[in-house]
C-alpha cells in the first residue's frame, strides 16, 4: 500500500486507510527500554537494558466538517468530521486494532496500535468541526510468530531435565505459545507432560 507525503492515517486492518484532513501541527511518540534491576554481593546494583517497551503516540488534530484551504490533502481524499465520528465509534465499539501510519519526505512510522483515549473538542467559530486528540498505544504480537520479531529465538532445543511444551515455550519465545513447538514436532513427542531428556526440537 503506497501513502502520500507528508500526511498521517489511522484505519482498521482491511479497511481503506482514512487519512485526517489536516496534519497535526506536533505528534510525539515515547518509548523506551524496560531495565531489570539486580543487585550482586560484593558488587552493588546493576541495570541490565531488556526488551523496548511499548510505544505510545499523542497528537491532536483538526477535522473540519467541509473540505477547505486548510485542509493539507486533495478534496477527492477528504474525509469530513462526521465520517471520522462514526469511524471513532465503530473501532472503539467492536475493540478493533487498528494501524497508524505517519509519513513525511524523511521518514515513515507505520504501526498497529489501539486508541487508548480520546477527547473531542468543538470550539468557537468552527461550527460543525471537531478538534480530536488522541492517544495510540503500540500493539505487539503475543504470538510465537509475533515474538521471533523481538528475540533471537534458536532453530533447535534440546530438551533438559523435567522438561515440557510450556517450558519450552517459555525459553524460546517468552510466552506459552507451546502449540508451535507441538506442531513442529508432534512426530517425536507422546505428550506435552513430559520430554526425554536430550530430545532435540525443531523450533520455528
Amino acid at each position: 500500500m503506497t501513502f502520500d507525503k507528508t500526511c498521517v492515517y489511522l484505519f482498521c486492518e482491511g479497511d481503506t486507510p482514512l487519512r485526517f484532513p489536516v496534519n497535526p501541527s506536533s505528534l510525539h511518540i515515547y518509548g523506551g527500554s524496560h531495565t531489570l534491576n539486580n543487585r550482586i554481593i560484593s558488587f552493588g546494583d546493576i541495570a541490565e537494558i531488556s526488551n523496548e517497551k511499548l510505544k505510545t503516540i499523542r497528537f491532536s488534530v483538526h477535522i473540519p466538517q467541509l473540505y477547505s484551504r486548510i485542509c493539507s490533502c486533495n478534496e477527492s481524499d477528504f474525509v469530513s468530521s462526521a465520517t471520522w465520528l462514526n469511524a471513532l465509534s465503530t473501532w472503539l465499539y467492536a475493540k478493533s486494532p487498528l494501524r497508524f501510519v505517519y509519513c513525511s519526505p524523511e521518514k515513515e512510522i507505520n504501526l498497529p496500535v489501539a486508541i487508548s483515549e480520546y477527547e473531542i473538542s468543538e470550539h468557537g467559530g468552527y461550527p460543525n468541526d471537531i478538534f480530536l486528540t488522541l492517544s495510540l498505544s503500540e500493539l505487539r504480537d503475543s504470538t510465537a510468530e509475533g515474538h521471533r520479531a523481538f528475540r533471537d529465538t534458536p532453530s533447535q532445543y534440546t530438551a533438559s531435565s523435567n522438561d515440557d511444551l510450556f517450558s519450552v515455550a517459555r525459553s524460546v519465545y517468552g510466552t506459552d505459545s507451546w502449540q508451535d513447538v507441538y506442531l513442529a514436532n508432534g512426530h517425536i513427542i507422546n505428550n506435552s507432560v513430559f520430554i526425554p531428556e536430550g530430545t532435540v526440537l525443531a523450533i520455528p
